[in-house]
């Protein structure tokens, strides 16, 4: 149940209702990453966005703009050993 009718579709980043202010900054109340700044809406996705990609020759990730794509997807990678 709950799958994609899609296979390795996922939904967009950051569509489950996170505060991005129009500089792209996530609101406060949502914590620390460990890079020292606010979680970004897309470590919520982490697992699944690394086991897409190692899955499919190719992965787009769609998002709002500062929820994290290509700030963090490279960190995924390095911080899984596969970059």
């Amino acid at each position: 149940g709950g799958s994609s009718p899609r296979s390795g579709v996922l939904p967009p980043v950051g569509d489950t209702g996170e505060s991005v202010s129009r500089s792209g900054e996530v609101a406060s109340s949502l914590g620390e990453s460990s890079l020292g700044g606010s979680v970004l809406p897309i470590e919520a996705h982490r697992a699944r966005i690394v086991a897409q990609i190692l899955a499919h020759r190719v992965t787009c990730v769609e998002g709002q703009t500062g929820c994290g794509k290509s700030s963090m997807v490279p960190v995924f990678l390095v911080d899984d050993g596969r970059a």
